[in-house]
C-alpha cells in the first residue's frame, strides 16, 4: 500500500494514495518561490485543507510503501489517523 504524508509547519496530514503529489508540490513551489498563495488539498477524511504557503513555511513529503494490512493481520492500516488526516500522538 502507498502511504503519502505531508508535513506543514509541523502538522502531518495522509494524502490518499492516488493524490497527484506532483502538482501539489508544484503549486507550493510556486508559492513559496514567489507572492504567497492560499493552497487547498484534501487528506484523508472528509475534510479540506487550506494553507498559506509561502517562502518562510516548511514543507516535507514522504512517500512510502507499506505492507498490505491483510499480511500483517492489522484490519486497520491507517488506524493512526483520525477522521480529519491529523497523527494520533504517541
Amino acid at each position: 500500500m502507498k502511504v503519502v504524508q505531508l508535513h506543514i509547519d509541523g502538522k502531518s496530514y495522509f494524502l490518499n494514495p492516488d493524490h497527484d503529489v506532483r502538482a501539489l508540490q508544484q503549486e507550493m513551489i510556486a508559492a513559496a518561490s514567489g507572492t504567497p498563495a492560499f493552497i487547498t488539498f484534501h487528506p484523508v477524511g472528509d475534510i479540506e485543507v487550506t494553507a498559506l504557503v509561502s517562502p518562510h513555511t516548511a514543507l516535507r513529503f514522504e512517500v512510502w510503501h507499506r505492507p498490505d494490512s491483510s499480511a500483517e493481520g492489522d484490519d486497520e492500516p491507517m488506524s493512526g489517523v483520525d477522521q480529519y488526516g491529523f497523527i494520533d500522538a504517541l
